[in-house]
């Protein structure tokens, strides 16, 4: 079996997010596994060449999402970049103004950093009005 750095530089980009190889090495050592079930079961002579465009098909979709934040031209969408256990992450937050009482609601998995953030730029807007 064979891979060639494309089918590589894909598997890194779109399947493992870490600072080091474990999990690249996980996702190779599925794919050979997978690839070999396949050519045993259809009992397929020579070498196997893994393009790109055939991750899919043996490691399902594409785990992560390569977004660059300068393709972000919505109004209500601010980037922010974040600390994860394997590196930084660029994160799309999505905010709406909407009638009510002026209460604050957050959703989705936030800690209490950016939930704490949240509500002093809250705060902050309340006592200041837009110009």
């Amino acid at each position: 079996m064979r891979f060639p750095d494309s089918t590589l530089r894909r598997i890194i980009h779109a399947y493992t997010r870490e600072a080091g190889v474990r999990q690249l090495e996980r996702e190779i050592a599925a794919l050979t596994r997978k690839a070999t079930r396949r050519i045993v079961s259809n009992g397929e002579a020579g070498s196997l060449v893994l393009k790109p465009d055939a991750l899919t098909e043996y490691l399902g979709a594409e785990r992560f999402a390569n977004e660059t934040a300068e393709s972000i031209k919505e109004y209500g969408i601010a980037t922010g970049l974040g600390w994860t256990p394997v590196g930084g992450e660029i994160m799309f937050i999505e905010a709406t103004r909407m009638p009510g009482k002026g209460n604050l609601l957050l959703t989705g998995s936030l800690g209490e950093v950016m939930k704490e953030s949240a509500q002093t730029r809250l705060a902050i807007c309340a006592a200041r009005p837009l110009r």
